[in-house]
């Protein structure tokens, strides 16, 4: 485990949680976008800035419901908001697991209503 995520102890046990499950790597072997990132079969579904944010990919609906009840934010890259991510405010921490697991859902293409069924 990296100092960097030593830092966040919820995001590792995000990591502890979710690689377990089939198909889920941590990071890209690069520094950047995506190098603290948790992926499903090659794509990110989660991750950790290196500002320590905790971002999800959703979907565009999915975010809009979580920005507008203040549980996130709009995650934007170069100035850019991206439609399908959220940064997760940490204040909101104890559900970070439980939105770890409905962006797993997501990037797998399953309902995370069902529980991935």
């Amino acid at each position: 485990m990296s100092s960097e995520e030593d830092k966040n102890p919820r995001f590792a046990a995000i990591l502890d949680a979710m690689l377990s499950r089939p198909g889920v790597s941590h990071g890209n072997g690069k520094r950047g976008f995506g190098g603290n990132a948790l992926n499903v079969h090659g794509k990110i579904f989660c991750m950790q800035t290196p500002g320590r944010e905790f971002v999800i990919k959703v979907s565009a609906a999915r975010a809009k419901e979580l920005i507008h009840s203040g549980l996130g934010t709009s995650f934007r890259m170069a100035g850019r908001p991206m439609r399908e991510w959220v940064v997760c405010r940490p204040e909101y921490g104890t559900e970070w697991e439980a939105l770890a697991l409905e962006s797993y859902l997501f990037v797998c293409g399953k309902d995370a209503s069902t529980g991935g069924k």
